[in-house]
């Protein structure tokens, strides 16, 4: 089941519920973005973070700005898609309780509620009057509708005054100039619109990536195991072409990341007097301030001679794991198996901190494995430490 509440957020729009409740537009507005967006409920029970301020989960501002006129956006709409686990049981939760898992469940639902809400779209645009002239729709260009002034200034001087005649001068060419600032304004919407879908793309394509690269590895390995060698050459042939596809899929993102808005404007290559500095550094933030963050307690770790301690701490913790051996000796775990010695209990946060979706992650580069304590990024240093 669902259930749609749409409205227009221009003062045209609103001014029925102004009339109504007796409240300004702003407030409406404030109210209306308070509650807005698409809900999931689960046998009565509410599903996070969907319908969460902020949270558009179809990308229907996207949408809305490839075809403004016709596509509602994610702040003009209060939805609510009620499923069950009885009816839906393919729509599960993630193991992190933070949405639902993208199945082709997932994606069948978001299809159908697009679908649905087309059709709503479709009624409205026929029953929406129209306007004869374009106004000012865009609360950003509100402060430039002098319709009421102008209507004011002719019902208390006349229209054959020389001064309501200038003011409805000035409302012409200003709702002109409006106008085309609207045009470039939509424009550039469009734009900023497909340049974020063309981040996202970019940013997704490397789970993907990793998480095969990865089984081609255990792949390889399993058939290294279980063929003679003469297999294992053909088998291997074929691997090494896929190899070869997929390292031009991330050669290819790599070019095109350092152009998405999302990495625009960062520094992609270094004169001589950046390399002469030979510095890196670590950035450390907080989420939400209190005592143990942004009010102290978080810059006093920053200080020097504490940072210090805190790696230091941190490296000499990573060596064992409560896990071990078994966490070491993985062949495979975590988010799509694509983690190595790295697990709930040594290494992954209640929360993703990393921009892969904490996959990738291998303790034993870090600081080696008994093993194989030579392969670690910081063996030697914890060698003279010892």
């Amino acid at each position: 089941e669902v259930e749609i509440r749409a409205w227009d957020r221009d003062p045209a729009g609103l001014e029925p519920i102004v009339e109504k409740h007796g409240m300004g537009i702003q407030e409406i507005r404030n109210t209306l973005n308070n509650y807005c967006g698409v809900n999931i409920y689960r046998d009565g029970f509410r599903v996070y973070p969907y319908g969460q301020r902020g949270n558009d989960w179809l990308t229907l501002d996207i949408r809305s700005r490839l075809n403004p006129v016709m596509n509602l956006a994610n702040n003009q709409i209060i939805a609510a898609i009620k499923i069950s686990r009885r009816d839906n049981p393919n729509l599960r939760d993630r193991s992190t309780r933070e949405g639902m898992v993208l199945n082709e469940a997932h994606s069948s639902l978001e299809k159908w509620f697009k679908y649905i809400l087309s059709l709503l779209e479709e009624q409205r645009y026929r029953i929406r009057p129209r306007r004869r002239s374009a106004g000012v729709d865009e609360p950003l260009f509100e402060a430039f509708d002098l319709r009421t002034t102008v209507q004011r200034t002719v019902g208390e001087l006349g229209k054959g005054h020389k001064v309501a005649a200038l003011i409805q001068d000035t409302e012409k060419q200003v709702t002109e100039g409006v106008e085309r600032l609207q045009e470039v304004f939509s424009r550039l919407s469009m734009s900023a619109g497909l340049g974020h879908m063309v981040d996202i793309v970019i940013h997704e394509i490397g789970s993907p990536l990793g998480k095969i690269n990865r089984q081609l590895l255990i792949l390889e390995r399993q058939l290294f195991e279980e063929m003679n060698s003469s297999e294992f050459s053909e088998a291997n042939s074929k691997i090494g072409s896929i190899k070869g596809w997929l390292e031009q899929i991330h050669n290819l993102r790599q070019r095109l990341e350092p152009q998405t808005p999302a990495k625009r404007g960062r520094a992609t290559t270094f004169d001589e007097e950046d390399r002469s500095h030979q510095m890196s550094g670590v950035l450390i933030y907080t989420a939400s301030g209190d005592s143990e963050g942004t009010l102290g307690g978080l810059v006093r770790q920053g200080e020097e001679g504490r940072l210090e301690r805190v790696l230091v701490r941190a490296l000499r913790t990573a060596l064992w794991c409560s896990s071990d051996p078994t966490c070491v000796e993985s062949s495979g775990q975590g988010p799509d198996s694509c983690n190595l010695a790295a697990c709930h209990a040594c290494a992954l946060l209640p929360e993703t901190s990393c921009e892969e979706g904490n996959r990738l992650l291998d303790r034993a580069m870090v600081v080696g494995s008994r093993a194989r304590p030579e392969l670690g990024f910081f063996s030697d240093f914890l060698v003279g430490l010892s």
